[in-house]
């Protein structure tokens, strides 16, 4: 499947799914690009939560550099929005938004 068509067919799953001003948390988060070009457009969460242990070496195929470089962009995307909030963790240590965490995309 081709690049536009996978982010076409995002686009359109998450249209359909997320309402508006709701609670989401989207694991893996990476660069972030899910989450800023497709998540908060289509559904201007009241809270985001953006999680990601954004390791590197010999389970992952990103070097250290790309890693830091990942995580550094998506802090900076998150900065420009108010209700956007990055946990670094694994997802068993990040549990602070379980009580009102209503939908979870796992990217």
């Amino acid at each position: 499947m081709a690049l536009k068509q996978i982010i076409d067919s995002r686009q359109k799953m998450y249209a359909y799914i997320l309402p508006k001003n709701a609670v989401i948390a989207e694991l893996g988060v990476s660069r972030g690009h899910n989450a800023f070009d497709l998540i908060i457009p289509l559904s201007n969460p009241k809270e985001f939560h953006l999680i990601d242990d954004w390791k590197y070496g010999n389970s992952c195929s990103r070097s250290e550099g790309e890693t830091l470089n990942a995580q550094e962009e998506s802090k900076n995307k998150a900065s420009e929005y108010p209700n956007c909030t990055i946990h670094i963790g694994d997802t068993v240590e990040v549990t602070i938004i379980e009580n009102t965490l209503r939908y979870l995309i796992v990217n």
